[in-house]
């Protein structure tokens, strides 16, 4: 059997399928509104989420703010990382600070005789004696350990020789004997000869003149000529170097001996 379908009125002539479509479309409105308003409430809601992350993570990043020492970190760099490393702290003050490094730290090590144990067999009884004698003064004697240990304050010295010639020794950076040594022959404008004597520096014009008498000399307060006991009047063309030279009848490169017993 045949079947036709169609959605006009056949004495009407009215679309009623077309018509129906648009009733339900109609009726359907308000929840298609409501749906489009969900999806942007929706989006909404994401967008206010992500922006109370951000102010959250804000506030806890400004809490550190209230901390003082927050302002007062500082961050220390050396121009020179192979000789020197620096780090500082919230005291440090900030600034530029300058360091002369002459030589790097080189290790030492001091062994004694050998123990049959650690903690158990002792040394045996007897006295332990630990000796200081004299010692000689040499182009390796630190400054440190001149005038009873009490060292040399370093600074600027004027020598002056026979012609009335003058120059200026920085002795700012002089570790050593040596290093007094060197500074005093490679300077420039004078001639004179520094050496080093039994017990102290000899310091010797070489100009040949006598028109006025060689002389080493501080400048201002400094006192690093004294410390270094060439302050004492010149016999001819030689300063021959003080052995006691800070007032206190230290020598300037021995020390009387010093024993030390301790009975077990």
């Amino acid at each position: 059997m045949g079947q036709i379908s169609t959605g006009v009125g056949l004495i009407s002539g009215i679309n009623f399928a077309d018509l129906i479509d648009q009733l339900i479309a109609l009726e359907s409105r308000p929840k298609t509104l409501v749906e489009s308003a969900n999806v942007r409430l929706t989006t909404q809601q994401f967008a206010f989420q992500d922006i109370n992350a951000k102010l959250l993570a804000f506030k806890l990043s400004t809490t550190n703010l209230l901390s003082a020492s927050a302002f007062n970190a500082t961050q220390a760099s050396s121009s020179n990382e192979a000789v020197l490393t620096a780090t500082s702290t919230n005291s440090a003050t900030p600034g530029s600070y300058s360091f002369a490094v002459d030589r790097l730290v080189s290790t030492q090590q001091a062994i004694s005789a050998g123990f049959a144990d650690q903690d158990t067999t002792p040394v045996g009884a007897g006295t332990l004696t630990f000796e200081f004698g004299d010692t000689r003064l040499d182009s390796l004697t630190d400054l440190a350990a001149l005038n009873g240990g009490g060292g040399v304050a370093r600074g600027n010295i004027r020598i002056t020789d026979r012609t009335g010639a003058s120059a200026i020794v920085d002795l700012t950076r002089a570790l050593t004997i040596d290093d007094v040594v060197e500074s005093i022959n490679t300077v420039s404008g004078i001639n004179v000869t520094a050496s080093i004597g039994n017990d102290g520096l000899v310091i010797t014009d070489n100009t040949g003149s006598t028109a006025t008498s060689l002389k080493v000399e501080d400048i201002g307060t400094g006192t690093t000529a004294a410390d270094l006991g060439l302050t004492a009047a010149a016999v001819g063309d030689t300063i021959t170097g003080n052995q006691a030279v800070d007032g206190r009848n230290s020598e300037f490169a021995r020390e009387s001996g010093l024993s030390l017993n301790i009975a077990f």
